[in-house]
């Protein structure tokens, strides 16, 4: 038998094509028209019932550890909702590359999926992400750490920090790399519940 708090979280999913509210143990089916809920036990009927858009000052904006995989590079930008209620978010954020001079070098363009993240086959649209107090949404960052533009000399000096727009703000975060050889075809995916980006 379905609970109070289960039924309340596909009543709110049920106006969106895809929602996730982040990132518990327990899971619920959302039946049509939506994908699946992810729960977060207790803190569930505060999620259930949040109708506002994250803002600047709820989020912690922060670099998730790198990956990296036959030429690609890539890691998950970490937004932990430092709150006390939940809100959602929804789309890409706006990201952008500095060199270690300041300069802007590149403009994140936003792609589904790629090499290292993203939605998973067969989804096509960006979900709402509900993220309850203490939890953590990510979008994965990607591209190449080398200059695929270039094939005399493919070096290229990686990029330095990345400053990050949420969806509907004003506002960029400026996010340190350290160690994360990225440096070319700059690509950004969706938000998603949970840190991975994935």
């Amino acid at each position: 038998m379905r609970s109070r708090a289960g039924a309340a979280l596909v009543a709110l999913c049920a106006i969106v094509p895809l929602c996730l509210v982040v990132a518990g143990a327990a899971s619920a089916s959302a039946g049509a028209g939506a994908s699946h809920v992810l729960t977060t036990g207790a803190a569930v009927s505060r999620v259930a019932a949040a109708a506002v858009s994250c803002k600047e000052a709820d989020l912690a904006v922060s670099a998730g550890e790198s990956e990296a995989g036959v030429t690609h590079v890539g890691l998950p930008i970490e937004l932990r909702n430092r709150g006390t209620v939940a809100c959602h978010l929804q789309g890409y954020p706006k990201v952008v590359a500095l060199s270690r001079a300041g300069r802007v070098v590149a403009v994140a363009r936003p792609t589904l999926r790629g090499y290292l993240g993203g939605l998973p086959s067969g989804i096509d649209r960006p979900p709402l992400v509900v993220v309850a107090p203490r939890k953590t949404a990510s979008a994965f960052v990607e591209g190449f750490d080398f200059d695929v533009s270039n094939p005399r000399d493919n070096s290229c000096p990686p990029y330095n920090a990345l400053l990050v727009t949420l969806p509907g703000a004003h506002k960029a975060v400026r996010v340190t790399l350290r160690g994360v050889g990225l440096c070319s075809s700059l690509t950004v995916h969706p938000i998603l519940a949970g840190p991975s980006g994935r």
